[in-house]
């Protein structure tokens, strides 16, 4: 009796293993050719996309340039960039970061293309959100202190939010318990304080 479970269990993994295909699938339909990861900042003096050619089998990418150029194109000016392909090195292979020295703007639309050798090109439209001020809501006498702050543009999403706070307060000398004190002068020979100091 204590074998049948036993034997049901291996059972069941030879099906699950057997269901198993380590065969890659290849898009075969679909027009794409390059797989693109990044964003567009335009607090960056320079933009970066990692870019991954789309392939019918799993093997190490090639640590030369890929044969793709890449370019960006600003809908609302017409300015067109070409990146550069710069290769890195992690444990799994090469890795195809491409980038180019420039700003992106705010409010601004971007057709970012890849284009290979033979013919396949891949694109993707970025849209840069409209850069947002943050407001400071006049702040209630309550206790805890609490302080609103409001976003001035229609933003979607903020990454990498980051606030400051400066805080200044006027306290009366009566509301502290001791006097404040100078520290005690050194003691140590041949000292001479400075002309002026109390």
């Amino acid at each position: 009796m204590p074998l049948r479970p036993l034997r049901a269990a291996l059972l069941a993994a030879g099906l699950l293993l057997a269901g198993c295909d380590a065969e890659v699938i290849p898009l075969v339909d679909a027009d794409r050719h390059f797989s693109l990861y990044g964003v567009v900042n335009p607090r960056a003096d320079s933009q970066s996309i990692v870019v991954f050619p789309i392939e019918d089998s799993l093997r190490p990418l090639p640590d030369a340039p890929l044969d793709a150029t890449f370019t960006s194109t600003d809908l609302e000016t017409g300015e067109t960039v070409v990146w550069r392909d710069s290769v890195m090195t992690n444990a799994e292979g090469a890795v195809h970061v491409f980038w180019a020295p420039f700003r992106a703007a705010y409010g601004h639309t971007y057709r970012l293309v890849v284009a290979g050798a033979d013919g396949g090109v891949s694109s993707a439209t970025v849209a840069v959100p409209p850069e947002a001020a943050l407001v400071v809501v006049p702040a209630e006498p309550t206790s805890p202190p609490r302080q609103a702050v409001r976003v001035t543009a229609p933003v979607d999403r903020l990454n990498r939010v980051l606030v400051s706070y400066l805080i200044s307060a006027r306290v009366p000398p009566a509301a502290f318990s001791l006097a404040p004190t100078l520290p005690p002068r050194p003691s140590l020979p041949g000292f001479e304080p400075p002309v002026g100091d109390p």
